[in-house]
Parts: structure tokens; sequence; C-alpha cells
């Protein structure tokens, strides 16, 4: 009971408990400690994870304050995302495409650029650039978000088709994804004060890796915004 007190106080989770005492050899044996110290060790990467997080949203915070006391905005940063017209030429993908829920959204990014990127690897297809998502529908509905996984790749085969995107707004993002709903709302308002009007759905490039990544601050992603000129 005292090494499960001390445990939960850590903030690890009964399950994690209940599952280390249980590969204990034999009744009463405690926990073993090898995979004490593993999990003890991962807490403790959490924890520091964790801390390094709240200081940067303190840090935020403080930011926030500062410009409010001077009768500024906190979010007119907003204003200061760039956004420029560039005109993409055609881009032969290979895609997945999924309806899938708020809970369900991060397994798909996983398991369907998985199933992608395996499929170029024992097929001998040439990718000819970065992992990019489609997104089909603008939010959430009843049965979810129409997202289309897709790499670009040189060959014609089946599951690959033909996108011609044309004229977009483009921005970079450089930081973590959460910070995306900002270059959204940048584009929409510079589509609609220079006159433009989405003819295709809005897709982010991930121009690097997340898992190659050690800082979240270090992610790069391009998002690009199919306009036309309103009538």
């Amino acid at each position: 009971m005292l090494l499960i007190g001390r445990l939960k106080s850590y903030g690890i989770p009964l399950a994690e408990v209940k599952t280390l005492l249980e590969n204990a050899e034999g009744p009463g044996a405690g926990a073993d400690p090898a995979a004490l110290a593993e999990l003890l060790g991962r807490r403790a990467g959490e924890i520091g994870a964790e801390i390094e997080a709240a200081a940067k949203t303190r840090l935020q915070i403080e930011a926030d304050l500062k410009l409010l006391k001077g009768g500024g905005s906190i979010t007119a940063y907003v204003d200061d995302i760039g956004v420029e017209l560039v005109d993409l030429p055609m881009m032969r993908i290979l895609s997945i495409r999924r309806t899938a829920g708020e809970q369900a959204i991060g397994g798909e990014y996983a398991g369907c650029f998985g199933r992608l990127l395996r499929r170029i690897s024992s097929d001998g297809l040439t990718a000819s650039g970065p992992p990019a998502v489609f997104f089909h529908s603008d939010s959430f509905d009843g049965e979810g978000l129409d997202i289309e996984f897709a790499v670009p790749v040189l060959e014609c085969v089946t599951g690959t088709r033909d996108y011609f995107p044309g004229l977009c707004l483009r921005s970079v993002h450089r930081g973590a994804y959460s910070g995306l709903a900002a270059v959204y709302a940048r584009q929409v308002s510079f589509a609609d004060r220079e006159g433009y009007e989405a003819k295709g759905p809005l897709f982010e490039v991930y121009v690097n890796d997340p898992s190659e990544v050690c800082n979240e601050d270090d992610l790069v992603t391009e998002v690009y915004y199919p306009v036309r000129k309103k009538a």
C-alpha cells in the first residue's frame, strides 16, 4: 500500500501500478526493481516535459498581460502571419481518404501515413515531396472530419490521382501544430479582404518529420488555401 500510494502521488495511473505489481515474481513479492526504475524514469521525463510546457505557457501569459496593460490585443499576432499568392503546378498524389472523429484522428494520421510509406517502399515508388493532408470538410460534423492523407509521387499507379491546386494562398508556420488555427484565420481574413474565395480543400504540407524533431518549436508546416477571384 505504501508503494501504491507513493506511485499514485507521482501521477502514475493505477492501471500501470497494477501491471507493475502483477508482473512481480509471486504474490507479495513487490515490484521488480528494474521495472520500477523504468517506470519512475519514464514518469520523471514526462514531468520534465510538463514543466517545460508550463514554463512556456507562463511566459506567453505574461506577454499577453503586458499587451493588455498597454492597450493591445492578445490576438494581434495573427496579423503578422505571412501570406503570399503562389501558383502551384499539378502534383500526383498517393492518398487514403478517411472520415474520423476528434478522438480517432490522431490514430488515423499514424495509421494512414504508415500505410502510404510502406506502399511506397514495397512498390519502389519515388516520393516527390513531403507528406500532406487535405481537409475536405471545414469542421467536425456528426460523422467526423473528411480528411485525405497523401504523399506526392512520380509514378502513376493504382491509388494515385493527379491534383491541380493552381492559385493558392501560402503561409509557413514554424512551431507546434496547435498554432495552425491562427494561420487558417489569417488566410481566410486575407482572402476576404483581397476578394478571393475558396476553390478547393485547404491542405497542410509537413516539411519535416515530427518524430525526428526534438523540440516542437522546430516543426515546419506549409499551409495552402486554393483560391480564385470572386466574380
